[in-house]
């Protein structure tokens, strides 16, 4: 590149080029995207992240420099501007010059909204990447010390440990409600206790781990056989 020599190029100064040594310094040489004697006008490809204005650039949120294309701090939403400061290099699942729009695999825990580009979180996660969870978002456990997942308790499972099975129900039926309600365990005849594990008071005549369905089967079976008796008799 010929060095910029402002007594001898053309009207003094090359605005956004620099003096082109085979003319012997006497012109310049633009830069891509402008033209003029002094390089002083743009087209559309000379601002790179924003508009031309005859002379300038008006440069997109963000953005500055002669051609806009320099970034800084605030530029990049969710990323970092690039060693050379010239482009955004954005985190994952995120997409755009500014690093603004989401992607499906930029919600962790809910979904990219195709028209606002931000992500819809489901109930009791937040954040820009519905990565993050406070009160209440682990029903059966607790925050990562990151704020990213749920820790569940014992036999608990699922994104916010509310998903309990045969190990969490010990000697019952898990009662599941809509989604993010609390879920219940339905115990067996004798048993009680959270997870169904503590015998009841008064259990020691019930055959233990029936239930209520089992039960009232085995009482109408009861049943007609006694009145099967007493019409033989």
């Amino acid at each position: 590149m010929a060095h910029h020599r402002e007594d001898t190029c053309a009207k003094g100064s090359c605005v956004n080029g620099w003096c082109n040594s085979k003319s012997n310094y006497t012109e310049c040489r633009c830069a891509r995207g402008w033209y003029g004697t002094i390089c002083e006008y743009c087209y559309s490809r000379g601002c790179i992240y924003g508009s031309c204005n005859s002379t300038s650039c008006n440069c997109d949120a963000g953005w500055s420099g002669y051609n806009c294309g320099t970034c800084g701090s605030g530029t990049c939403v969710h990323g970092v501007c690039s060693d050379d400061k010239n482009e955004c290099i954005c985190e994952n699942g995120w997409e755009g010059n500014n690093c603004q729009s989401c992607s499906e695999s930029a919600c962790i825990h809910g979904t990219c909204d195709e028209e606002t580009k931000k992500c819809d979180c489901r109930d009791g996660w937040s954040g820009y990447n519905c990565g993050t969870c406070g009160y209440g978002t682990c029903k059966h456990g607790e925050c990562s010390l990151t704020g990213s997942y749920c820790r569940c308790y014992g036999p608990w499972s699922g994104e916010r440990c509310d998903v309990c099975g045969i190990s969490a129900c010990i000697n019952g039926d898990c009662d599941f409600g809509d989604y993010g309600s609390g879920i219940i365990c339905t115990c067996h005849n004798g048993w009680t206790g959270q997870n169904c594990d503590v015998v009841a008071v008064g259990a020691e005549n019930i055959e233990l781990g029936q239930s209520s369905t089992e039960l009232r089967e085995s009482s109408m079976c009861m049943l007609i056989l006694t009145v099967s008796l007493i019409l033989a008799g």
